[in-house]
């Protein structure tokens, strides 16, 4: 995630889900400081995968800077389905952040991932693939970044690394 991929190109749709799957792989890639993901659930973001888990672990291992934010409207994926986000929560848990929105915004359909102020994956529902990966355009980079910063105020804290029981 740090060194060997190179950045996407400035503008690529996709349609399929092995094309989704690869812009996936590539703005996952691309970043170097911070991750921001809005999804419904994270379902198909790959996070289980050990393919995934090893990159993500390797972007928050190479810097203590390093931060991924997640916002979804269900966690119930990642808490029940996704154990391996669960490895990454305990063991980054100064890094990882996940929301879950408030009910007022369950009516956002699309999926989005902003990389550092570099790149961005638009994904126009989340029920299809159909999307785009985008780079070297700050004004949309700087667009999705504002609506996921307003997506996240109105957001409550979603998973954490510890359960707290009585």
């Amino acid at each position: 995630m740090n060194d060997i991929a190179p950045p996407p190109p400035p503008r690529v749709p996709f349609a399929s889900r092995s094309e989704h799957e690869g812009a996936l792989a590539a703005i996952f890639g691309a970043a170097r400081r911070e991750l921001r993901i809005f999804d419904q659930h994270c379902a198909e973001l790959g996070l289980n995968s050990p393919a995934r888990f090893d990159a993500l672990r390797q972007f928050l291992l190479s810097s203590r800077v390093h931060r991924l934010y997640i916002a979804v409207h269900d966690t119930g994926y990642l808490a029940a389905r996704c154990p391996r986000m669960g490895l990454l929560l305990r063991q980054f848990s100064h890094a990882i952040v996940v929301q879950k929105t408030r009910r007022e915004l369950h009516s956002l359909t699309d999926n989005f991932i902003v990389a550092d102020e570099a790149a961005y994956l638009k994904q126009f529902h989340f029920e299809h693939p159909r999307g785009v990966l985008g780079a070297e355009d700050p004004m949309e980079i700087q667009a999705l970044r504002m609506r996921f910063d307003e997506i996240w105020l109105n957001s409550t804290p979603g998973l954490s690394a510890t359960t707290i029981g009585l």
